[in-house]
Order: C-alpha cells, then sequence, then structure tokens
C-alpha cells in the first residue's frame, strides 16, 4: 500500500505544476465549439472517480 500510495503522490506532484499553470480562462474555454472545456473534463473525471469509489467501497462491504 506504501508503494501505491507513493506512486500517487509522485503523479500528483508532476501533474500539479501542470494543471495550476493554466489560467481559469484558458481552461474554461472549449476546443472546438459544442464541446467540453479542460475544466469540464477535468470535473467529469473528479466526479466519476468519486462515484466509482464509492461503488468500489460498497461491493467490497457487501463480500464481506
Amino acid at each position: 500500500m506504501n508503494s501505491f500510495a507513493s506512486s500517487l503522490q509522485n503523479i500528483v506532484d508532476q501533474v500539479s505544476p501542470i494543471l495550476r499553470s493554466n489560467s481559469d480562462e484558458h481552461v474554461r474555454i472549449p476546443l472546438v465549439p459544442e464541446k467540453w472545456s479542460k475544466k469540464q473534463i477535468l470535473g467529469h473525471l473528479i466526479d466519476s472517480a468519486a462515484n466509482n469509489n464509492q461503488r468500489f467501497v460498497k461491493t467490497l462491504m457487501v463480500k464481506v
């Protein structure tokens, strides 16, 4: 588990500066009209990860 946590921390450390380097205006504008912006995509991924995490926890609780 410790190596997983370290790997995850390394990913966060690498990606954080990239995400912070973009202005809010830049990430709110869709690259293609009628499509999602970078900010919307990231929000969707975070929301999806949170929902999946809840599903995994509920599944593990049922199997215990």
